[in-house]
């Protein structure tokens, strides 16, 4: 999870990004917590980690940190204490930390790191829905995560809900949008799954998942 001055996204702002931290800007979260660590997508939705932001006349202290999502969750980190920083010390490093960007050449946000629907260029006729052929790649896509439950969501006969794979399954329809192999795709959600659900994929999962996204032509939903 990269900081919150990592430019990956394109509504990226160094300065808003700046006031933030200054204790000057508005907090992302409802609750008054500064967004510190992120998701590299950028979006707030996904797991995060929060703080407090307070300045006084000759100090910014972080605070109060907690795990933060955009559906309200609020996990504390109790591990995680208050640290204070000399004011003038603080906004150098700032400043310092600006001048290395303005460095780097031709040093810009990425652009569509993942691609998303909107993004992969559809070319229908108008009477043609292009949500409803997304549509029908999430479903088709949903179903194959559902059948092959990497993460063992259904062991012992419990299923959490349908829905619980979407980001996965938004994930490997951009990457596939993007020309990558089932094979590397099977990898990288394996991957991501041992990392941020704390789960152990069992053995033959991989395969199984990359299998069935083999089965998947990306060609009956979008046209270009």
């Amino acid at each position: 999870m990269p900081t919150r001055l990592q430019p990956d996204w394109e509504q990226f702002s160094l300065d808003e990004e700046f006031g933030r931290l200054l204790g000057l800007g508005k907090p992302e979260h409802e609750d008054g917590r500064t967004a510190m660590y992120i998701c590299r997508c950028g979006d707030l939705d996904c797991f995060g980690i929060g703080a407090r932001i307070e300045r006084s006349a000759s100090t910014i202290t972080w605070s109060d940190w907690a795990w933060k999502d955009g559906f309200q969750l609020t996990d504390p980190i109790d591990e995680l204490g208050s640290y204070t920083f000399t004011l003038l010390e603080y906004e150098q490093a700032l400043a310092d930390a600006a001048r290395i960007l303005a460095d780097v050449p031709d040093w810009e946000p990425q652009k569509q790191k993942m691609l998303w629907p909107w993004q992969w260029g559809w070319s229908l006729p108008k009477e043609d829905d292009p949500m409803d052929r997304y549509k029908a790649a999430m479903q088709a896509v949903r179903r194959i995560f559902l059948d092959v439950d990497p993460a063992g969501m259904g062991f012992g006969g419990t299923w959490f809900p349908e829905s619980e794979y979407d980001t996965e399954v938004d994930r490997a329809i951009s990457w596939l949008a993007k020309g990558h192999t089932p094979d590397a795709i099977a990898a990288r959600t394996v991957r991501y799954l041992e990392r941020d659900w704390g789960v152990e994929v069992q053995t033959g999962k991989k395969e199984q998942l990359a299998q069935g996204l083999s089965r998947i032509d990306i060609s009956h939903f979008t046209t270009r």
